[in-house]
């Protein structure tokens, strides 16, 4: 941790450095920058999750220029992983990794840019609970666990060790995860294939 970061409450992590092989598995097509009412997919979902946090970083791959550009009137730090082929794990690691460097945060939000459906109050919500060092807190609707996380600095390390896929999944199984119930099937919605641009 930097020590002359500035210490922020809450800072959002995007993860926007993934593949999206099933939406096009030519590569022509990146889902992030297909439009979902009237907006690309990263720039809803990096616009919702900014509404809520202190400081907002986005990770993407190497040479993201069309995402760079689609995010450029978001306030939101761009960071490239070079290790993003490799898995979400690397990416969520990154994230983190920036996030302690640049802000000190208390907590971080950990978002997925391909889930634009996710609605403002739920958002809120969670980044307005009054979380702990080891609080891990996430939205679940219908007994479903959905997006976005929050991790409290009890499990920094954790996160900055993540590798390959597996990404936060064996924290996400502790006993300890704050649950918090909401009328939003946004939070497990994501963007897969064309046919899931339908609007919200």
């Amino acid at each position: 941790m930097s020590i002359d970061a500035p210490l922020t409450r809450l800072v959002g992590i995007l993860l926007a450095a993934g593949k999206g092989s099933r939406f096009d598995a030519s590569g022509a097509r990146n889902k992030l920058l297909a439009s979902v009412n009237g907006q690309a997919v990263a720039a809803q979902s990096a616009a919702n999750l900014r509404a809520v946090v202190d400081r907002l970083i986005v990770v993407c791959r190497p040479d993201s220029h069309g995402l760079a550009k689609t995010l450029a009137d978001i306030d939101a730090t761009l960071v490239e992983c070079a290790d993003a082929h490799l898995g979400m794990g690397h990416s969520l690691a990154e994230g983190v990794r920036q996030a302690l460097q640049r802000y000190s945060p208390q907590a971080v939000l950990v978002a997925l840019a391909d889930m634009p459906f996710i609605r403002a109050d739920s958002l809120r919500r969670i980044s307005e609970l009054s979380f702990a060092p080891d609080t891990i807190a996430a939205p679940r609707f219908a007994g479903q666990r959905g997006h976005p996380v929050l991790f409290g600095t009890t499990h920094f390390a954790a996160l900055l060790a993540s590798r390959g896929d597996t990404g936060a999944s064996q924290l996400l199984k502790l006993p300890s995860v704050q649950w918090l119930d909401v009328n939003d099937a946004g939070v497990l919605r994501d963007i897969d294939r064309p046919e899931d641009l339908g609007s919200s």
